[in-house]
């Protein structure tokens, strides 16, 4: 029963392993470590089993399943941490449902269960398959993949919750470990019964409120980014109808100068042929704002063109070109958020920098069935980076640090590929973005 009961364990843990790969997708595949992680588990529970010291099962099976996750995962270590716990919490408070249920309501149960090796395998191969069937009715109802990453993405609310599921690990072993000091089993039973539904609905409701948090959060975020691209679109209309405005005027001026400086080349005046060409040339230059085109997508444009200003008030070298995305599936929102979440990154970084060091390069070309984005900038040299990616190190991280993972996300959403390059001799930072397009698709052309 003893080997039953452990391989359905780790069974348990490789779903929640295979779950937390598909929301946290791995580098590539890492079949060792996730073997060498059940063999451990495996020989963990099999030995304290045997030898009775089953109190070090809990904060053993944490650790290795900790560090199982950070190696066969996308996932850092605070994500690891709460994902080992809450599969450990779960299956403990679960048995121990069991196991107070069997002494309170179930005529002649043992009066300690989990000291029976029969009864203790019993109530843990029980456990496991309720556990998971609850996680999936929460996953379909109130904590989707969704919301459940606006939580993980959190860096600093995510401690919180894990700080949270610590301290209750280490009640529930206390818990646990006061059934050999008292001997009424009854009243006992009905304690451990009340902690553990406690537990597990408080840790429900954490989880649950912290989504609804970072949804609305999200949802501000997002009404706030289209309210500024609203406003955005509509200096950038302004501007360019005050340019067209300015050039009829031009127009019609030029259009009455064109017979004066026929009639001055015709009587071979020249000087003052050449004078009135300078005065017309001038009146151009400040009365006609030109107008440079970055793209031909309006809204992109738009966000280019303030970028652009943003990047002259700043001394910041600028190149942008950039076509609208093909046949992709990208939304308008989506789109205006992987631009401008690495714009605003660009120039925070070339902030960092002397301003002889400073320029920003916007790229966007369609080839070969894939829309790529480019940007590449300056920096300093120094990136804190984790699992590959640049983390913040703003002292307000609760409102930063999200940019990346924003587009990470939609990148993945759009089963696209997002490249990060540092070059730290030449100091360039280069994130690449390539989303394919319907159809046939070809690898990715970098330039």
């Amino acid at each position: 029963m003893l080997y039953v009961t452990t391989a359905i364990i780790i069974g348990y843990y490789l779903i929640f392993l295979l779950y937390y790969q598909k929301l946290y997708p791995p580098d590539g595949r890492k079949i060792l470590p996730v073997i060498l992680t059940f063999i451990f588990l495996s020989a963990v529970y099999i030995i304290f089993a045997i030898y009775d010291i089953q109190w070090l099962i809990i904060p053993i099976s944490i650790l290795g399943i900790t560090i199982s996750l950070w190696f066969t995962t996308g996932m850092n270590w605070l994500q690891s941490a709460y994902g080992a716990i809450l599969s450990v919490i779960s299956v403990y408070c679960f048995r121990g449902l069991f196991a107070a249920v069997d002494v309170l309501f179930i005529p002649g149960g043992y009066d300690d269960p989990l000291h029976n090796v029969f009864m203790y395998n019993l109530l843990t191969a029980l456990a496991i398959p309720i556990a998971l069937f609850c996680f999936y009715l929460l996953r379909k109802t109130l904590l989707p993949d969704r919301r459940l990453k606006l939580v993980l993405n959190n860096k600093y609310l995510l401690l919180r919750i894990v700080i949270y599921q610590a301290i209750a690990a280490i009640n529930l072993m206390t818990i646990n470990a006061g059934r050999t000091f008292i001997r009424e089993a009854q009243w006992y039973s009905l304690i451990a019964l009340c902690a553990f539904l406690l537990t597990l609905g408080m840790f429900i409701y954490i989880i649950i409120y912290s989504a609804d948090i970072m949804e609305l959060t999200d949802y501000k975020w997002r009404a706030k980014l289209l309210e500024e691209q609203y406003a955005l679109q509509l200096r950038h209309y302004r501007a360019y109808e005050k340019y067209t405005k300015d050039f009829r005027v031009f127009r019609h001026d030029f259009n009455r100068m064109m017979p004066l400086l026929q009639t001055l080349v015709e009587n071979k005046e020249t000087n003052k042929a050449v004078l009135l060409i300078k005065q017309l040339s001038g009146t151009m230059q400040r009365t006609v704002h030109i107008h440079k085109k970055y793209s031909n997508h309006v809204v992109i444009d738009a966000m280019l063109q303030d970028l652009a200003n943003l990047c002259e008030e700043h001394q910041i070298r600028y190149e942008f070109q950039a076509v609208s995305p093909k046949n992709t599936g990208l939304s308008l929102l989506d789109g205006i958020r992987i631009l401008s979440n690495l714009s605003t990154n660009a120039v925070e970084a070339c902030l960092k920098v002397p301003e002889k060091e400073r320029f920003i390069e916007i790229t966007c070309w369609c080839e070969n069935n894939w829309t790529a984005l480019q940007i590449m900038n300056s920096f300093d040299g120094e990136v804190h980076m984790e699992k590959g990616y640049p983390i913040t190190t703003k002292k307000d991280a609760w409102n930063h640090g999200l940019g990346l993972i924003s587009v990470r996300e939609i990148v993945e959403k759009m089963h696209g590929l997002l490249q990060i390059d540092m070059d730290q001799k030449q100091r360039i930072f280069t994130v690449s973005v390539y989303l394919p397009e319907h159809g046939e698709v070809e690898q990715p052309v970098q330039k």
